[in-house]
């Protein structure tokens, strides 16, 4: 039995933005940090919200949770928050509480960990430089996109036929171009490929780059087929970011190679070089044998410390 689960036996913990595996357990509330807004008319109110800072009632734009907020004994809010006013909202109904602030992406200018002081927040990260620059506790985050078990992802693999060397599905995030300078080099090396871009949200695009943006946003089953499909998964991080995105995480559930611009990779329990090729350290034109290699297996306990369970237990680590 994890620890947490011996502390939810007499505890009540609200996680908002976080796993809905978490929901079996009893005395979890999984909520949105807000309420979703099916208007334009709501949507663009809230923004003058986010940006003035005298305007009041915020509570207006929170999710259910806040009708019934009272009674919790630990608050952990993922960093979707704009504003301090969510946190001063749970403390004031839960001055006792225990409150976890984590990051799952870089800091950003709305949400730095200053802006939260006085509220005895706990600050944790899942990239070791913020950690480093903030002050905050290192916890790398989860895979949790698939609703079945890990030996079920496996399992169905072997219904789809592998069709491509690599496969890229994610957001723009200033990433399009090279990403393009990517795919053009692998055509030019033999490597069969499958790059879908999801536009950023509100970004104007030249009519150059249109060709290589999916329309929008699509279920995450389709990504899995992607990758069910693919030899390896292709990683790019943004700048200056040094945390495991989704991809690496999904390239050892999935049971896939994993081609990557991160070179902060190499510290983690799962990195087997058979299995990670690093941009940057090893030039393009030996992926082809890279990907020749046989897959090195990883142990399932690895495996299993980068579920939701083995993230929530580290939060009762001493």
């Amino acid at each position: 039995m994890y620890k947490f689960e011996e502390y939810l036996k007499n505890h009540r913990v609200l996680i908002l933005d976080g796993s809905k595996r978490m929901a079996k357990y009893p005395n979890v509330t999984l909520d949105r940090i807000y309420r979703p807004l099916k208007s334009k008319w709501d949507r663009d109110w809230r923004k003058v919200y986010e940006h003035v800072s005298f305007l009041k009632n915020r509570k207006q734009w929170y999710g259910e949770w806040s009708k019934n907020a009272e009674g919790y004994d630990m608050g952990i809010f993922i960093n979707g928050i704009r504003g301090r006013d969510v946190i001063e909202y749970f403390r004031e109904k839960n001055p006792n509480a225990r409150i976890i602030m984590y990051y799952e992406t870089p800091v950003e200018k709305r949400n730095k960990p200053k802006d939260y002081q006085g509220l005895g927040v706990e600050f944790v990260s899942f990239d070791r430089d913020n950690c480093e620059e903030w002050g905050m506790k290192y916890s790398h985050f989860y895979y949790d996109y698939y609703e079945g078990t890990i030996e079920d992802i496996r399992e169905e693999q072997k219904d789809f036929e592998v069709v491509n060397d690599i496969y890229f599905c994610g957001y723009d995030k200033h990433r399009l171009e090279y990403l393009i300078e990517l795919q053009n080099r692998f055509n030019e090396l033999g490597l069969s490929n499958e790059m879908v871009v999801v536009r950023t949200p509100h970004k104007r695009y030249a009519k150059k780059f249109e060709k290589y943006l999916s329309p929008g946003r699509f279920p995450y089953r389709v990504l899995a087929e992607g990758i069910y499909k693919s030899k390896a998964i292709l990683d790019i991080v943004e700048p200056g970011q040094r945390g495991i995105t989704l991809r690496p995480m999904e390239s050892i559930f999935f049971h896939k190679k994993l081609i990557t611009n991160n070179p902060d990779v190499v510290n983690y329990d799962f990195y087997r070089k058979n299995n990670i090729f690093i941009i940057g350290q090893q030039p393009l034109e030996e992926i082809k044998e890279f990907l020749e290699v046989p897959y090195e297996e990883v142990p399932m306990e690895i495996v299993r410390n980068y579920t939701v369970e083995a993230w929530m237990e580290r939060f009762f680590e001493e």
